[in-house]
């Protein structure tokens, strides 16, 4: 489940709190959805996986909830809370949660190109190893 609106500006909220867990799905909640970068909030029911296909935009995650591997390029990254890591542009990513994870997620124009209010979803939502959806 996707959902694009943004938080309202000037009011506090807790950053953790702002998206739950599905059974057996991802959640993703946007913060700031914007032409030129997009912040968001996604929970990942444990084995769950995100594939991000290539962008032309850096891709910056950081753990804030559960534990995550984090394959860039065919490098294996473990991720606990707190711990972050940036996908180069152009390289595919793969977000599995190990353990029930919510992450916080930001994507910024990083050259000429407009970033579309679509840009987060494209990345595939794999369950169990099976392609389930695309985002």
């Amino acid at each position: 489940m996707i959902d694009h609106s943004e938080m309202t500006k000037g009011q506090t909220f807790d950053t953790i709190d702002i998206v739950q867990f599905g059974h057996k799905n991802i959640v993703v909640k946007s913060i700031i959805n914007k032409p030129t970068g997009n912040l968001s909030i996604v929970a990942i029911d444990t084995g769950l996986l995100m594939e991000r296909k290539p962008l032309p935009f850096d891709t910056y995650i950081q753990v804030l909830e559960g534990l995550a591997k984090i394959t860039i390029g065919g490098q294996s990254h473990t991720l606990k809370q707190g711990q972050s890591i940036i996908i180069p542009a152009r390289i595919k990513g793969i977000l599995k949660a190990v353990i029930r994870l919510k992450v916080f997620m930001a994507i910024i124009k990083t050259g000429n190109e407009l970033l579309s209010p679509e840009v987060h979803l494209h990345t595939v939502c794999i369950t169990e190893n099976k392609k389930a959806s695309h985002f």
